[in-house]
């Protein structure tokens, strides 16, 4: 029996509902994927919304349609069914259905090696079709489940046996991110490759191998990730204080960094119309 760890949220937009979903993983799968998530609605909107994506650290797979048919597109081209998501060094924005059926996977970045047997710095800034690496019919399978739980199931199912047919990880590369994500006065490539007992150069070329991005730029995503959610969670007055919070040399260089990961400024990104939001992926209304 597979037994799930449930986050449930019913959003209410417009007087509509739409179902979101965070499913942690199984506990043998803990080290690789960080949860599945689920996310539906129906005529939510009159019209088509704005899908946008920031930089991020953490690569996906994604499974959506409308009615069997991609209901996300990018200059008129419409994304594959299925599709991983690798890690984004640079924002971009896809326009989206007002209906659609979204089951995802979000994975640590050493996970692709594992699972995919590819390094994860191979898809930086891209969409790759998930039908390069497994067979129609299991996307098809899950395409066709209706109810959640059972594709959560079929996911679990495909990952666990990868798994088991996987060879040894490279610990340091988990063991890297994981230092930078629960430590962060680990801020400098000298201080991390100190905790890991290794030299600056091999902590560079093993950690861009296994988690995409330089320990540099994985540091500084970091640091814009945790001002989002500073944005998002409110509690600071001013935008100084947090540039201040997540030691930026100043407010300017707060703006300007957050420009660069996301296309936007932070004054712009509170502005916008967010019909849904998760970490850093948001649904935007299309206002006219």
């Amino acid at each position: 029996m597979l037994l799930f760890m449930l986050i449930s949220e019913h959003i209410i937009y417009n007087n509509l509902t739409m179902l979101h979903e965070i499913i942690a993983p199984p506990r043998h799968l803990e080290k690789y994927i960080r949860h599945f998530w689920v996310l539906e609605y129906d005529r939510i909107t009159t019209g088509d919304s704005l899908f946008k994506v920031f930089a991020r650290k953490f690569p996906r797979l994604v499974i959506q349609h409308n009615e069997g048919n991609s209901a996300i597109y990018e200059d008129q081209q419409h994304l594959p069914v299925s599709y991983l998501s690798g890690l984004n060094a640079v924002s971009y924005t896809c326009g989206i259905q007002p209906s659609v059926s979204i089951t995802g996977v979000s994975f640590y970045p050493h996970a692709i090696k594992t699972f995919f047997r590819f390094d994860v710095s191979e898809m930086i800034n891209e969409l790759p079709d998930l039908c390069n690496f497994v067979p129609r019919a299991w996307i098809s399978e899950i395409v066709e489940t209706k109810d959640w739980r059972q594709r959560i199931a079929i996911l679990v199912r495909f990952f666990t046996n990868r798994l088991l047919a996987a060879k040894e990880d490279d610990r340091l590369c988990a063991m890297s991110w994981q230092l930078i994500d629960l430590h962060p006065d680990l801020n400098t490539i000298r201080k991390i490759s100190r905790a890991c007992n290794i030299s600056e150069r091999q902590l560079e070329r093993r950690f861009k191998a296994c988690n995409g991005y330089s320990p540099k730029q994985f540091l500084r995503i970091s640091r814009f990730e945790k001002s989002l959610l500073l944005l998002r969670n409110g509690g600071f007055g001013k935008l100084s204080d947090v540039a201040h919070a997540l030691n930026y040399s100043d407010q300017s260089h707060f703006i300007r960094e957050f420009r660069e990961f996301s296309g936007h400024t932070p004054t712009e990104y509170l502005r916008m119309n967010k019909v849904y939001e998760e970490n850093a992926a948001f649904i935007v209304k299309n206002d006219p």
